[in-house]
């Protein structure tokens, strides 16, 4: 075992949300890492979000603690991930998504980064995925998010180890957001003073629909499309609020320049074949540059329901999704009452700030 993993309090949680055909893969990779570094967790649990019964048999067929969320949470993905990291204690939370299969040889680098960094709040990598259909495998793509090589990031996707104290500092997911909460939540940490990091290698493979896909954006229409928006209603009247409208600002750029296309349309109409030649121009251009043009297509295709989601609840606010309580920071628990005694865990320095409270307790109930 590497000397970083030395003394590491870890809790491992998995987010199951519509997760079950590929939710055993994930939880054998993480006990294979687990065996790999030599490290034993403080809890393994999988929340399900999804109210399903098969992401239950499995996780007790593999030795995990399972749980639901709690009543009155609404039933996304992000509300899974803050469960699972509320009932998975340690002092630093090793979260995966129910269709991610860890890879192993980068953990005990990302705890070196925790023991090195005290204002780091988080550690991944580049994320790989392998697509299946109808049960098939039938392709696969390397650093979907482009991340490879990047040291310092501004988002982690899909599989991190994260430092629980910086979480519970943020307040951790946010439940009502049916997309996007890994950026809002990691953005929330950074006007808390933390930020996060990569290691340069491959740290998982998510299992599933290929991204920038018809399948990928029926899927964020059905479940993910009003995300973008709701970030941005979150984050109204907060410092935060510009740099969440920057990183959909391409999005904006394209909805306007489909929105000029149709008023050419419209009030030109002998001049929009000039409009329809530059829009097969950029698609071109940008299908050079993601050396695809069906990516190319989707991306954009995707780019544009953003746009017009962000559009919709900026100029109209009314009849938005509902949005219950913001996130709030969870205080530790008071003295005396700890998990184990700090100086318990202090040799060669203690690596993460505690925030010990009872590891079973679930995401707090919200006001309908």
């Amino acid at each position: 075992m590497s000397t970083a993993l030395d003394d590491l309090h870890l809790g491992v949680g998995v987010a199951a949300h519509e997760h079950d055909a590929h939710l055993a893969r994930t939880l054998e990779a993480i006990d294979a890492v687990l065996a790999e570094a030599g490290v034993l967790p403080a809890a393994k649990v999988v929340a399900a979000s999804d109210g399903s019964t098969a992401a239950e048999k499995i996780a007790a067929s593999h030795g995990w603690t399972f749980r639901r969320i709690s009543p009155g949470v609404p039933r996304t993905l992000a509300a899974a991930r803050e469960a699972a990291r509320r009932a998975c204690g340690g002092d630093a939370q090793l979260l995966v998504d129910g269709d991610v299969a860890l890879q192993p040889g980068w953990l005990a680098a990302a705890v070196a980064l925790l023991r090195e960094h005290e204002r780091l709040a988080g550690v991944s990598g580049s994320i790989d995925e392998a697509h299946w259909r109808n049960g098939a495998l039938v392709g696969g793509r390397h650093d979907v998010y482009g991340t490879h090589g990047s040291s310092g990031l501004s988002t982690l996707r899909d599989a991190a180890l994260w430092r629980r104290s910086a979480l519970d500092a943020a307040g951790g997911f946010d439940p009502w957001l049916p997309g996007e909460d890994e950026a809002e939540m990691c953005e929330r940490l950074r006007m808390a003073g933390f930020s996060v990091a990569g290691v340069d290698r491959a740290v998982a493979v998510r299992h599933g629909i290929a991204r920038e896909s018809f399948a990928d954006l029926g899927r964020f229409l059905r479940s993910g499309m009003s995300g973008p928006g709701m970030v941005l209603r979150r984050a109204r009247g907060t410092m935060s609020y510009p740099r969440h409208l920057a990183r959909y600002r391409g999005a904006l750029l394209l909805f306007g320049w489909m929105v000029a296309g149709a008023v050419v349309a419209i009030a030109f109409r002998n001049n929009w074949m000039i409009w329809a030649w530059a829009t097969a121009g950029l698609l071109v251009f940008f299908a050079i540059m993601r050396q695809s043009l069906p990516r190319a297509f989707w991306r954009g295709v995707r780019a544009l329901v953003v746009g017009a989601s962000v559009v919709r609840t900026l100029a109209l606010p009314f009849r938005l999704p509902r949005l219950g309580v913001a996130p709030r920071p969870i205080a530790p628990a008071r003295e005396g009452v700890a998990e184990e005694a700090p100086a318990e865990r202090a040799v060669a320095g203690m690596p993460f700030r505690a925030a010990p409270r009872d590891p079973d307790d679930p995401p707090p109930l919200v006001s309908r």
